[in-house]
């Protein structure tokens, strides 16, 4: 699914590949640490902590009127970019690994806030990302024999038909579409967070 996306925003030039390859190879060994972490430690403890920074983060996000508008990413030194990319990538593909959900869009606002890039590069380079990543997780859960293959191969069809047509609309309408789709991402995952910490904290009553 990431990959048909990948191809897309390749042929239309909008990824920035200087950051995105060292990205996706750092998420592709941080999601084989985040896969392993989410096998030996509950999911709950990064709930509690992604209930605080989710209204945080759309309050950064939102806050700038024109964030991602503009591609400025020539204004960063080369250490700067490399550093970037080390570090968000592995730390990106650990929380891809470990918990997965919302990853596509703290991928895209990283490289809108940290690189520079506008909104629809900087979705070019977050499906980048998510091709190393996933094969990361993928490989991990799998060798667990940790993974429903008659569902998955499922989703996977639906998952590169859906890929297609968010590349498309994106590609199309820019910020102006991407930005209310983010909009419902987070308040979506905020919501299913504190909906499963509420059972979890009704379970142990």
């Amino acid at each position: 699914g990431a990959t048909a996306s990948v191809i897309r925003y390749s042929k239309n030039k909008k990824i920035y590949w200087q950051t995105a390859l060292v990205a996706g190879v750092l998420s592709l060994a941080g999601s084989y640490f985040g896969s392993k972490l989410n096998i030996m430690i509950p999911e709950k403890y990064l709930q509690y902590i992604m209930i605080v920074i989710l209204p945080v983060a759309a309050i950064v996000i939102f806050a700038k009127k024109n964030i991602g508008d503009e591609n400025n990413v020539e204004m960063l030194s080369m250490t700067a970019k490399m550093v970037f990319a080390v570090v968000f990538g592995f730390l990106m593909g650990v929380y891809e690994g470990f918990y997965g959900a919302g990853a596509g869009t703290f991928m895209i606002f990283g490289f809108v806030l940290l690189n520079k890039l506008d909104l629809v590069t900087a979705s070019g380079n977050s499906r980048v990302m998510a091709v190393f990543s996933s094969i990361g997780t993928t490989v991990t859960f799998a060798l667990e024999g940790l993974v429903y293959w008659p569902v998955v191969l499922w989703v996977t069809a639906g998952y590169i038909g859906g890929s297609c047509l968010g590349s498309g609309l994106a590609l199309k309408k820019g910020a102006r579409f991407i930005k209310p789709v983010f909009a419902v991402v987070l308040l979506l995952l905020f919501l299913r967070l504190v909906t499963q910490c509420l059972r979890q904290g009704l379970k142990h009553l």
